[in-house]
């Protein structure tokens, strides 16, 4: 069941803007959409920082096929720079006892309808292993694309209005 909301989000570009990203409530968590390369990602939403991952397809085809939205499909030459970078810049993000393991996706963000793209301080991952630990026990699991809206951690961005739902 979905209930449209529109968030406002003030992203930390470097000219300031307002970007409305619709929100929706699906099985217990607000998600919202964006596109990567031409492709639709759903993303949950996380107020707790600045960045946002995608799962990526080519590392979890079992759980990507029954929720497409979930994940981002890694082009064989962005796979292959992912695997060359000897896991320079590697990030592992816990969530509860979810584990996920990122690489960075070097870039820059375009917004739709503008041809310049945009250089900003939010980070962008692609998580290539996933777990859970629980008494020192590890198992595979099956991660989720997560949009991370609060305020930038660093730089003078930091002062960043925190985002807020409105109907």
């Amino acid at each position: 069941m979905r209930h449209p909301k529109i968030l406002l989000l003030a992203v930390p570009l470097q000219v300031r803007c307002f970007i409305k990203l619709p929100v929706f409530y699906v099985d217990g968590h607000f998600r919202t959409e964006v596109t990567i390369s031409s492709q639709k990602v759903h993303l949950l939403v996380d107020t707790g920082s600045v960045s946002f991952h995608v799962v990526a397809w080519n590392y979890f085809k079992d759980s990507c096929r029954p929720h497409p939205k979930n994940c981002y499909k890694l082009s064989p030459a962005t796979k292959r720079a992912l695997e060359n970078s000897k896991e320079e810049g590697s990030y592992t993000k816990t969530y509860h006892r979810l584990v996920y393991d990122m690489r960075p996706m070097n870039g820059t963000i375009q917004l739709a309808g503008h041809a310049k793209p945009y250089r900003t301080e939010m980070s962008f991952h692609v998580v290539v292993r996933a777990w859970t630990r629980e008494d020192q026990v590890e198992e595979g699991a099956e991660p989720a694309a997560i949009l991370g809206l609060g305020p930038p951690r660093r730089g003078v961005l930091g002062k960043a209005p925190i985002p807020s739902l409105t109907s």
